[in-house]
């Protein structure tokens, strides 16, 4: 099983000279944005330069996640991003769509099905921006096995809500997701800190979103990837930690034990197992 990334770095797809750049950034994968990231006008051209360069020798060679966000397939936008995506002369072997504003199950079954006629092992990843999507994220987790990953779309709902831009105005929503995502494997993003400059603050919210069950937290600048990367990845003590764990319950049989004071039985075993893992 692939690895679920602990962030995707986005690239605006009407700026094709960034494209190797994004990917030299350190992230586990890049974005090429076809949708919020490019003004109307430039459309046609982020298109062309998008399939370009996946049909090229950087994406064709790397390992790395690739990912293209599309337009809303709802809009004569994104249904042009699908017509030419499954139409393309070439594309990497592996790679992700990436669907904005999925509301249920329907589309992206319909989104996959043609997507997998031209990509076999490509996959998808749907961003819940929504009321509509919350509401329907436990079945669009379930929808089709080509999904591997959810994102948040905090600012989109936000705006639709009239929330505030606070942590606590979002957090029934980020935690409802981490439960409707509960149990199906796939990576859950979490929305993008939209403050470059605000690497405390990046920290803060990727540190939250983790506590609450998020696997990553998707990134807008490269100066962005390394905290993330940190944030969600265990720390030497935490290892450490884990290792007692599992050396301990496994060494009395499976019955609950007591590790550095605190009682280890089956669930705490298989969370230290899985963070081992990670």
């Amino acid at each position: 099983m692939t690895p679920r990334p602990s962030t995707l770095l986005f690239c605006p797809a009407h700026r094709p000279e960034r494209f190797d750049k994004a990917l030299q950034a350190g992230a586990p994968g890049i974005v090429l944005d076809l949708e919020d990231g490019v003004g109307a006008d430039a459309k046609d051209t982020a298109r062309d330069a998008a399939l370009a360069w996946l049909a090229g020798p950087s994406a064709l060679a790397t390992a790395q996640h690739i990912c293209l966000r599309v337009n809303d397939p709802l809009t004569a936008a994104g249904l042009e991003d699908l017509h030419r995506l499954v139409h393309a002369t070439a594309l990497p072997a592996t790679g992700w769509l990436m669907l904005p504003k999925v509301e249920d199950a329907a589309l992206l079954r319909w989104a996959a099905s043609h997507l997998q006629r031209k990509a076999p092992g490509w996959r998808l990843c749907a961003l819940i921006e929504s009321a509509a999507g919350l509401r329907g994220a436990h079945q669009i987790a379930r929808a089709h096995p080509a999904l591997a990953a959810l994102g948040f779309g905090g600012a989109d709902l936000r705006a639709e809500l009239g929330a505030a831009d606070t942590w606590e105005a979002l957090l029934h929503a980020r935690s409802s997701l981490v439960v409707d995502a509960a149990g199906t494997g796939l990576a859950l993003l979490d929305v993008p800190h939209i403050a470059i400059d605000d690497e405390a603050g990046l920290r803060e919210q990727a540190l939250r979103a983790r506590a609450l069950g998020f696997h990553g937290k998707l990134a807008i600048h490269p100066r962005q990837v390394r905290p993330i990367l940190e944030c969600f990845g265990p720390t030497s003590a935490e290892r450490e930690a884990a290792r007692r764990v599992v050396a301990a319950y496994e060494a009395c049989a499976g019955n609950a034990c007591q590790v550095d004071g605190r009682l280890v039985d089956e669930p705490i075993y298989q969370q230290a197992r899985a963070l081992l893992a990670s």
